[in-house]
């Protein structure tokens, strides 16, 4: 069945992406940093990283948890000022984008995803903040800021780059390309991968 949308339901789309996506990829690092290393990544992480830098990480999760947003940019700004090699300073400003995006700051987002850009040793952590600032360009209404930075990937993000970039065009109103980046997104991700089902509407949505 054709879904029509307005521009209303755009909004609640672009917000159903953060909450479903953005949440799960970025404030998710700091409950249990699977997506990005695995637990096997993460225990020679704890093995190898100052027990100085874990303690600010840890205070800053327990902050997330506990929603007290001030006390996590708090610490999460010492953390990245003070430790800025570690793994611990790369996921504290992941968490510090997240909690932008919460309060609908873009701007502010980007800047916490830069950092990652620019200083993060680790190549999925960049993949990760490459894309979070595409989609704070998509959510300004910044589409070829948005595109410009969807350029390029093929790591283990390829499935949520082609999804922004299908809602790039979409806004764009070239609904043949945005099909082609969907139906791109849909076949990169795993069957039991729960994303499957807004992928499908999001398909049947821009066909022509």
């Amino acid at each position: 069945m054709e879904i029509n949308t307005t521009d209303q339901d755009e909004i609640e789309i672009l917000k159903k992406w953060w909450k479903e996506n953005g949440t799960s990829l970025v404030t998710g690092l700091v409950v249990g940093l699977t997506i990005l290393f695995g637990w096997r990544g993460w225990n020679e992480y704890v093995d190898s990283q100052g027990m100085a830098a874990s303690q600010y990480f840890e205070q800053m999760q327990n902050a997330i948890i506990q929603q007290q947003a001030e006390k996590a940019e708090g610490v999460g700004n010492q953390l990245i000022d003070q430790y800025p090699g570690t793994v611990y300073a790369t996921n504290a400003a992941l968490a510090l984008a997240a909690l932008s995006v919460e309060r609908n700051d873009g701007a502010a987002a980007r800047v916490h995803f830069q950092w990652v850009i620019e200083k993060s040793s680790f190549d999925s952590s960049r993949q990760l903040a490459q894309l979070g600032v595409a989609r704070t360009y998509l959510n300004d209404g910044n589409l070829e800021q948005a595109l410009n930075n969807l350029e390029g990937s093929d790591g283990i993000y390829r499935s949520h780059f082609s999804e922004v970039k299908g809602d790039v065009l979409r806004q764009k109103g070239d609904h043949a390309a945005a099909r082609a980046a969907y139906a791109d997104a849909l076949q990169l991700t795993d069957v039991v991968d729960p994303r499957r089902e807004l992928l499908e509407m999001k398909i049947d949505e821009v066909k022509s």
